[in-house]
């Protein structure tokens, strides 16, 4: 089960630095070292290559048969964009390293890092620090050589939602522990005891069952908007309600679209730059786009936003949406809820994703100290860009369960103030946090399959 081709790249024996430019860099038919550092292009050739990334820019291009080779890099690095590199070594906290389809050796160094294999049979390393292994079920099978039952994590999507469950799944073999996930997948922790594994060191998938009621559904079958004066039994307001240009955009996020409707700025339904497509096969789109109508406040590019502000808001529950979301430099998508009661802080924001099509934002904004905090983490994601994930949240009054595909990321505690109703939004904002915005990839699209809302069940607290 658990034979693997993963194996290190030979040592260097000749090393290649560029300038202060950024340039082109190349090296021999040897076992080269070519250091990056100006977003520089590396080509390596044959031989088993070594390359370093100092920054993020910094690319490598290998292809087929030429030799086994690794990246090594100071950033979060994802071999899924280097199909013909076999290794990723990392160092630094907060970062993350995943391989590709290929038998691939995934390393961390110091910090708390997330180390994925992606398909194949790989070997996985988390080094010094608290680390997250993400393993899925039909990716292969994994060895973790270094976990630490004292202080690491497994994200794990293979079917179960309980510790017993998983343990139940489990064998001490020797020294290791083997976890049987079923139609021939399995994981392998080197030098570790079943009996030092416990709930904390796992991860695992929402049982659905165990929320409450469904307390809000949309399927997007139709798209229903809220006008005050044409609609007011619409059931998504599209825009933010704050007045003036601030309805439209958020100013003090440096955004550069203004979110459109067919009822923006007053129209009867009739504006011409609407974002939102029906597309007939129970989705919404969100298209970000440039522009140059005039009565966009001389802003250049629109977007749009729904809100269930005039229409739904609850205390408490779990609240999920299920999205294939755009991979384009300078777009945000995001999912979040704000209190109804116009309050700011608190803010729930469920996801929010920067362009990249890989890491995940999730943040609680509080004022519980009496000043603007935030409990946030990032988590990696495969890919969200490739076909449709879920991203929800489960809001108890004791902690707050962020979840992506079902499968749990992020745990904190719920502020003290998140305690009123709060409402849903979806929108795809962009510049701002996301930078820049690459006019090539426009229009984006952000293709939204449901939205849902749950109560928590009455006996929540011994449930999550």
């Amino acid at each position: 089960m658990f034979t693997s081709t993963a194996k290190a790249s030979a040592g260097v024996t000749k090393h290649f630095y560029g300038s202060t430019a950024k340039e082109t860099i190349t090296g021999t038919a040897g076992h080269d070292g070519l250091w990056g550092g100006q977003g520089d292009t590396l080509l390596g050739g044959l031989g088993d290559d070594t390359y370093y990334y100092k920054v993020v820019g910094d690319r490598a291009i290998e292809y087929a048969g030429g030799g086994v080779d690794t990246i090594t890099g100071w950033q979060s690095v994802n071999l899924a964009k280097t199909p013909y590199i076999e290794n990723v070594s990392i160092s630094g906290n907060g970062l993350y390293a995943a391989g590709n389809d290929l038998d691939n050796l995934v390393s961390g160094g110091s910090g708390s890092e997330e180390i994925y294999g992606g398909k194949g049979q790989d070997i996985l390393t988390g080094g010094a620090g608290s680390d997250t292994f993400i393993v899925y079920k039909g990716e292969g099978n994994d060895v973790i050589r270094d976990f630490s039952a004292a202080e690491d994590v497994i994200r794990l999507k293979a079917g179960f939602s309980t510790f017993d469950q998983v343990k139940s799944h489990m064998t001490q073999v020797g020294s290791d522990v083997v976890l049987n996930m079923g139609d021939g997948d399995g994981l392998l922790l080197k030098n570790v005891s079943l009996s030092s594994l416990s709930a904390k060191n796992f991860q695992l998938q929402i049982d659905y069952s165990k929320l409450g009621a469904m307390t809000f559904s949309e399927e997007f079958n139709s798209l229903s908007l809220y006008s005050k004066t044409y609609n007011p039994t619409g059931k998504w307001t599209p825009d933010l309600g704050y007045g003036d240009i601030n309805s439209y955009t958020l100013t003090n996020n440096g955004e550069k679209q203004i979110c459109t409707s067919p009822y923006f700025h007053g129209h009867a339904g009739d504006f011409s730059e609407s974002p939102f497509v029906v597309n007939g096969d129970g989705t919404v789109s969100i298209w970000a786009k440039q522009s140059t109508n005039s009565e966009i406040y001389g802003y250049g590019y629109t977007s749009g936003v729904l809100t269930t502000k005039n229409s739904f808001s609850q205390l408490y529950g779990y609240f999920e949406m299920r999205a294939d979301l755009p991979e384009a430099a300078g777009v945000w998508p995001a999912f979040w809820m704000l209190p109804s009661n116009g309050a700011w802080p608190p803010e729930l924001d469920i996801m929010e994703v920067l362009g990249d099509g890989t890491t995940v934002h999730t943040t609680a904004h509080t004022r519980q100290t009496g000043t603007h905090t935030s409990a946030a983490d990032t988590n990696f994601t495969p890919q969200t860009s490739d076909g449709m994930h879920t991203y929800g949240a489960l809001w108890s009054p004791e902690k707050l369960v962020y979840f992506v595909d079902g499968v749990e990321v992020f745990e904190t505690a719920t502020p003290a103030d998140m305690n009123t109703k709060m409402y849903m939004l979806v929108n795809m904002a962009m510049g701002g946090w996301a930078g820049a915005i690459d006019n090539s990839a426009l229009g984006a699209e952000m293709k939204i399959d449901y939205v849902r809302a749950y109560a928590l069940p009455d006996n929540w607290a011994t449930l999550f």
